[in-house]
């Protein structure tokens, strides 16, 4: 058996949020389509211009150059601008009361489930309840459904040995292979 006490900050919900958009499947999906969505109606908007009258061919090709322009500053710019989303995401969250800070409270991993007394809410999830587990380098987040996830920031756990016997024994009870999304 395992058991942590936390306290989670904003940064933990910041860095939850922003892992979340980037690397997991239904973020990599709503990604996907942000990233590409500009491109296409890029393409749209362009797509007149190369089937317009060719005699003033300077004209076309500084609107098909400032196309291509804007959508490489598009796909550069998008991870920032999810980055941000998220960000503004949890400072909503917080503003309005959805989530409280800071949200503290003790973790146990026991032998049929995972038990959460926190401060504004107690549960025990069964282990075959678990959906996915990642860890980056701040953190390991435990799926319970594609969009709702434990928190496990690494500094509330002691020591390596601790860290690699939870990784081991969430792997066994899970049947999960362990997503590493480290950056």
């Amino acid at each position: 058996m395992f058991q942590f006490n936390y306290t989670l900050t904003e940064n933990d919900f910041f860095q939850f949020n922003i892992n979340h958009q980037l690397y997991t499947r239904s973020g990599k999906r709503t990604f996907r389509v942000i990233k590409y969505s500009i491109l296409c109606i890029m393409i749209i908007a362009i797509t007149p211009f190369l089937f317009h009258d060719l005699t003033d061919l300077t004209d076309t090709v500084i609107i098909i150059a400032t196309g291509i322009f804007c959508c490489i500053v598009w796909l550069i710019s998008a991870k920032r601008i999810v980055i941000e989303q998220a960000k503004s995401f949890v400072r909503k969250q917080i503003k309005n009361n959805h989530i409280s800070l800071p949200q503290g409270g003790t973790l146990s991993f026991e032998e049929q489930f995972i038990s959460n007394v926190g401060t504004l809410q107690e549960g025990k999830i069964s282990y075959r309840l678990i959906d996915s587990i990642y860890m980056t380098n701040m953190a390991i987040y435990i799926y319970i459904t594609p969009t709702s996830a434990i928190i496990l920031p690494y500094r509330f756990i002691e020591s390596q040995e601790v860290f690699n016997s939870l990784v081991d024994f969430l792997q066994e009870k899970t049947n999960k292979t362990i997503i590493n999304i480290v950056k």
